[in-house]
């Protein structure tokens, strides 16, 4: 082939390419501005209009650990997207409508600070007819916040709330990244990444909570890199006018051996509750593991531990917590082996229909009378799947 032939295959392998890579540019800023919409020239005097447009679809898990189906109409997301063209004069006549509506609310408002509830009559300018270039796109989403919120599932706690309550039966799975910065009597720091799923279900007329918490450990001074110990808690749940309270057996698995773990198999119960006044959610939460089972060379597990509830909704998908702050007792040692104190501040936010949920959080442990951590950063993200 000559150089004649392949020049002009070349220029439209290239503009190609350029329009692919466009599209997929403006895809991608469609998730995550799905209001958004983007003009650019096509032709002379011509305009393509890039249009996104959000469609729900429903994902379902009819696998469970319980036989029963669990569905999430946020989790799936199919975006489209819309070209239109417009001329120039089309684009200018919305300018022009702009602008008469931002004149006209100018003069309402100054009006209204003037002479209190007069307001004024309505230009008699016609505006023509434009088209919408909104059109199709879906703006009706679920307030994050709210004073009122929906009753259901979540017992009238709003979706902001229920992410922070361990008795709300929301789907929900939280991973979370936990530094220790600094130990007691140990040099050296750590990390851990955590994994916790919790899955509602109902199992007769009762509500149950089924929490998983799988922890890793990715670095630490004296421990091997790995799975640690797995804690298993059902919570059957009930609702009352003030909040919810609920108990259930909580356990331990050994899956972290010699290395990472306890080597002991544990079990007791698990009991607690939240109350809410307003924005105000506040309660505490008590679990007790005792080992009967496992290495007898390793240490009993005789341990209780309580973990206050304190959380205030700001608005607009922002909240303020106690840290995680897990007080344990060791009845084996008789001290605390834990006395934490932290603060967490959370966002609620929607990536196209998907709740989630980002939060940071600082904590310091007083309990330095045996090797642990003294002070701890983490961060957390919790995908939530309300039915």
């Amino acid at each position: 082939m000559t150089l004649g032939k392949k020049i002009p295959i070349l220029i439209l392998d290239i503009y190609s390419m350029k329009l692919t890579l466009q599209v997929l540019f403006f895809t991608i800023l469609s998730l995550f501005f799905p209001h958004i919409v983007f003009a650019q020239e096509a032709e002379k005097s011509q305009y393509w209009a890039f249009q996104p447009t959000i469609k729900e679809e429903s994902f379902s898990l009819t696998e469970t650990l319980f036989s029963e189906s669990l569905k999430s109409k946020d989790f799936g997301i199919a975006l489209s997207l819309s070209f239109k063209t417009y001329s120039a004069n089309d684009i200018a006549q919305a300018n022009t409508q702009d602008t008469q509506i931002i004149e006209k609310e100018t003069r309402v408002e100054e009006n209204q600070t003037n002479e209190g509830t007069t307001l004024l009559e309505e230009s008699p300018t016609t505006t023509p007819e434009v088209p919408n270039l909104n059109d199709g796109v879906e703006n009706q989403e679920t307030p994050l916040d709210s004073s009122s919120p929906p009753e259901g599932e979540l017992g009238g706690q709003s979706l902001n709330e229920a992410a922070n309550d361990p008795t709300a039966s929301l789907m929900s799975l939280q991973i979370y990244d936990s530094y220790t910065t600094n130990f007691y009597k140990l040099d050296g720091s750590a990390n851990t990444v955590v994994f916790r799923p919790v899955i509602p279900f109902k199992m007769g007329d009762t509500n149950h909570i089924l929490r998983i918490t799988a922890p890793i450990i990715t670095s630490n001074p004296i421990l091997n890199s790995g799975l640690s110990d797995l804690t298993i808690f059902d919570l059957v749940v009930f609702n009352e006018s003030w909040g919810r309270w609920g108990l259930g057996p909580v356990a331990l698995i050994p899956t972290g051996g010699a290395y990472r773990g306890a080597e002991k198999w544990a079990i007791g119960p698990a009991i607690g509750f939240t109350a809410r006044k307003g924005r105000l959610l506040w309660g505490l939460f008590n679990q007790n593991l005792f080992s009967f089972a496992g290495n007898s060379d390793r240490k009993e597990v005789y341990v209780s531990t309580l973990q206050p509830i304190l959380f205030y909704g700001l608005g607009d998908g922002w909240s303020i917590s106690n840290s995680e702050m897990t007080i344990a007792y060791d009845w084996e040692a008789g001290r605390f082996s834990s006395l934490p104190l932290g603060i967490k501040v959370g966002k609620l936010v929607k990536i196209g229909t998907q709740p989630l949920q980002f939060s940071l959080q600082y904590e310091h442990d007083f309990a330095n009378d045996e090797i642990g951590p003294a002070n701890t950063v983490q961060f957390n993200l919790k995908i939530l799947f309300p039915r």
